[in-house]
């Protein structure tokens, strides 16, 4: 599993493209050195709402994603999309899942860990 990109969203505001050449490039050295093995590439989950109005804010982890999706596709790779198993209605991270809105509003309660958990389950092969 490899969750990679929200630092780079959330604190260095780097540019969609730039994060995902970096991730291909990861994605193809393991794959040159291990071909067999399965990789996830895991989405990026929502942030707080109280964070909507900055640069990573829900419309562009979704991009983020999509991005993300096409690029583990590109490269032979599973894509679980852990937006969807967190985004509350209005594509935020709910408050009980949501353990600081202090440092990025991305850290998980043990609430919020049990779903994403309950979601990465039902979203791997057996």
């Amino acid at each position: 599993f490899i969750s990679l990109g929200q630092g780079d969203l959330v604190f260095s505001q780097r540019p969609i493209a730039d994060t995902i050449q970096d991730v291909e490039t990861l994605l193809k050295s393991i794959r040159a050195h291990t071909p067999d093995v399965e990789i996830y590439v895991l989405g990026m989950t929502p942030r707080a709402a109280i964070f909507e109005n900055q640069y990573a804010n829900s419309a562009l982890i979704q991009e983020f994603n999509q991005a993300l999706c096409q690029c583990a596709a590109d490269n032979n790779c599973y894509f679980i999309n852990s937006f969807e198993a967190l985004a509350d209605a209005d594509g935020c991270l709910p408050e009980e899942c949501c353990s600081e809105t202090y440092d990025g509003g991305i850290h998980l309660t043990d609430q919020g860990c049990k779903l994403w958990l309950a979601y990465l389950y039902r979203h791997t092969t057996p």
